[in-house]
């Protein structure tokens, strides 16, 4: 190994150190630091002192084949979690009015686009460069166009309380939102995986691609497919995160930046896979799959739900606080079809009918009791 070659894994050797601790240490005092020791090395290499010339070149040879067993791969792990969205700053972007009134769709610059439709329809072209809004509006967003770093263009899709809605990717994946959802996406899937993120519920019809694998990422989950249907909840107030395949298979994964694949499942079609965020623990049954799905078709199927968790689902779709009262009441379960497209006192009524409860608006909430008879 040449001088030559040394000096430059020396180099990275500080380029993969600054990364590391670009947060902690001061970037002056760094520079500093690289430029006495790169300095010591060049004057060995001018000759002032033939023997600590040997004695450095030595040793940093032996540094560069540390480097070579583990500092590429480090480099390669850092320069990988540098360049990995930051999800968490990109929903902290959204405004509280985003999150409350219409929909909403933020471009990568910023911009909102606000969508005023209960049940809106949003489609990208097969470039990313037009995206469609219910069947009137298409724009051109050709405005943004990537960096000379070639970074990749985000977008996010905020669906509040009380509304839904459908997306088409660029690639052809169709993605349904329930209520109070957010989905982060690249405007143009590039790379060797398809990404998205989500926070609530949504309903993944996926295009297939044999040699770009779509995942979905959540605070907890990666769900890691090549084309398939299935359903995830991960709503971030909720004591579990659900996964129900309906076709295809799909590969559930901890989410773990140390060790990505702790703990995971591969289920088949009709299976459920619940993660609970208590105790980091998955589990997997055979379920049917209509009543984990039927919400994207416009109505309510329930099979033994306590009336707890259909309080939240419909506070979410109506949005509306509905809040149960009696403790006892809370674990009462509740099976039926609710129309989610009746009002709310109408679908309370329904529920009374089987469960004899008492329920009156207070303030902006409405609050349910147990009922006389």
């Amino acid at each position: 190994m040449n001088e030559d070659r040394v000096t430059k894994w020396i180099e990275l050797l500080y380029r993969i150190e600054e990364m590391r601790i670009q947060k902690e240490l001061d970037e002056e005092a760094m520079a500093e630091q690289k430029d006495r020791t790169l300095a010591a090395f060049r004057k060995s290499k001018a000759g002032e002192s033939g023997k600590l010339r040997r004695h450095v070149f030595k040793t940093m040879r032996w540094a560069a084949v540390v480097i070579m067993v583990i500092g590429i791969p480090a480099a390669i792990y850092i320069v990988y979690q540098d360049r990995a969205p930051d999800y968490s700053l990109m929903l902290e972007e959204i405004s509280d009015q985003q999150m409350d009134e219409n929909t909403s769709l933020i471009l990568s610059d910023g911009s909102a686009i606000a969508i005023e439709s209960d049940q809106s329809v949003i489609t990208y072209d097969r470039s990313g460069e037009k995206v469609k809004i219910e069947a009137e509006q298409t724009i051109s967003l050709d405005h943004l166009k990537e960096t000379e770093k070639k970074e990749v263009l985000y977008n996010r899709l905020v669906v509040p309380y009380g509304r839904q809605s459908t997306i088409t990717l660029c690639d052809g994946t169709v993605i349904w939102l329930n209520a109070g959802s957010y989905l982060i996406y690249p405007r143009e899937f590039s790379g060797k995986k398809r990404e998205v993120y989500l926070a609530g519920e949504g309903y993944f019809q996926v295009k297939g691609d044999r040699d770009r694998p779509f995942v979905v990422t959540t605070d907890d989950l990666e769900i890691e497919v090549l084309g398939t249907v299935f359903n995830v909840n991960s709503y971030p107030e909720t004591r579990e995160v659900e996964t129900v395949l309906v076709e295809g298979s799909v590969k559930v994964s901890k989410s773990d930046a140390r060790n990505p694949l702790k703990g995971s499942r591969v289920i088949h079609p009709g299976q459920l896979v619940t993660y609970s965020r208590e105790s980091e623990k998955f589990s997997t049954r055979e379920v049917d799959v209509e009543f984990y799905i039927s919400w994207k078709d416009g109505y309510f199927l329930c099979d033994k739900i306590t009336l707890e968790r259909l309080a939240q689902k419909l506070s979410r779709h109506y949005n509306v606080q509905i809040v149960v009262e009696d403790e006892l009441l809370k674990r009462t379960t509740f099976s039926g079809k609710l129309d989610n497209k009746e009002s709310v006192l109408e679908v309370l009524e329904i529920i009374n009918a089987s469960k004899s409860i008492d329920y009156h608006r207070e303030g902006g909430a409405i609050l349910i009791r147990r009922g006389d008879r």
